[in-house]
């Protein structure tokens, strides 16, 4: 039996590794699971309705490849929170509410990098989009830049275009 510590450092290892895999790789990964033709479609699912297709397969292969970024992110994060202050207010409080009123406001700088780092990384990227065919009614902001930057061929209207929607 292992132990729970094993068990994180398993677990920290894999996201360790998921940094330094491209995303092309992990989404081909996902693709030939639960894709179109992947193999939980073929065997268990319908070709016609797989589950990894359009904004829900680039919803979720985006979230998954978010994973190990965050999770460094706030990692560091929980590692700057002072542990005598959890400590101490762990002998007047639950641990919830020193999740909450300790390390949680700490830890928050932390988690919205996370979080802006993720939208960044999503918005500017379409090759995901691209692989699961995402219909013209659902195009991502990345998509809306590049085609304005093509029919204008100026930056800065390209970047104004899709500001309402990044904002």
């Amino acid at each position: 039996l292992r132990s729970g510590c094993e068990d994180a450092a398993h677990a920290a290892a894999a996201l360790g590794l998921l940094l330094f895999l491209p995303l092309y790789v992990q989404l081909s990964g996902w693709d030939a699971a639960f894709g179109k033709i992947g193999w939980f479609t073929l065997m268990f699912g319908r070709i016609d309705e797989p589950l990894l297709v359009g904004m829900r397969g680039a919803v979720f292969v985006h979230a998954l490849a978010a994973v190990p970024w965050v999770a460094l992110v706030v990692a560091l994060g929980l590692n700057q929170v002072d542990p005598t202050q959890e400590e101490a207010a762990l002998l007047v409080m639950s641990p919830i509410d020193v999740l909450l009123r300790v390390t949680l406001p700490q830890t928050l700088p932390f988690i919205v990098a996370a979080a802006i780092f993720a939208v960044v990384g999503t918005t500017s990227e379409m090759t995901v989009t691209n692989i699961f065919l995402i219909n013209t009614s659902e195009q991502t902001l990345t998509e809306q830049f590049y085609m304005i930057f093509s029919l204008q061929a100026d930056a800065s209207e390209a970047a104004l275009g899709v500001l309402p929607g990044i904002a």
